[in-house]
């Protein structure tokens, strides 16, 4: 499936100016379209199999593995579809990662992050202005390809699977996250 970003956390160019909100999610057409017409040509081939050689041992294995497969892939990715969403907005950070992670966390509460052995921590000042007067600010960093974060936020420590996203998706969200939690990277 394929993750939709909302907003914009880095401007890019002179007219496009960043917001400090950004929702990553999987609640798009196109994944439900993927997801249930993938499930839907693996269950027809399936009945198509079964149909027609349904007597014989073999076609009956490959038609049940197939019906199989269709459910199990429904199944697997319909929790992302449906319940999936980081969302980086004024009133909190709002992680939902199912099965298990559910909660709002608000900014003042957010003490540390680290992204794959990266750590950041809430500093204050952490800006710089260039030759032309621009601020920018020094919090945001490429990262590998990374694919866990852990958050420490009211003395609670939340670890953050983020396969499901690409790497992309991955760094807007950590640089949204860090810009506004007003973090910057400790060395």
């Amino acid at each position: 499936m394929v993750s939709e970003q909302i907003g914009e956390p880095v401007g890019h160019g002179r007219a496009r100016l960043p917001s400090k909100d950004v929702t990553i999610h999987f609640d798009t057409d196109f994944n439900r379209v993927v997801l249930f017409g993938r499930s839907a040509a693996l269950l027809g081939i399936g009945l198509w199999i079964f149909s027609a050689f349904g007597s014989k041992p073999v076609p009956i294995i490959l038609a049940g593995a197939l019906i199989g497969a269709a459910g199990w892939l429904v199944l697997k990715d319909y929790p992302s579809l449906n319940g999936y969403r980081l969302e980086v907005a004024a009133e909190g950070l709002t992680l939902k990662v199912p099965p298990d992670l559910d909660t709002l966390i608000s900014w003042q509460s957010i003490e540390a992050l680290e992204l794959e052995g990266v750590p950041f921590a809430r500093i204050g000042g952490a800006t710089q202005i260039d030759i032309f007067g621009t601020v920018h600010s020094s919090a945001g960093v490429e990262l590998p390809d990374w694919k866990t974060m852990k958050l420490t936020a009211g003395g609670q420590t939340y670890m953050i699977q983020l396969d499901e996203l690409s790497i992309e998706h991955r760094q807007i969200f950590a640089n949204a996250l860090v810009k506004r939690a007003e973090m910057v990277k400790i060395d």
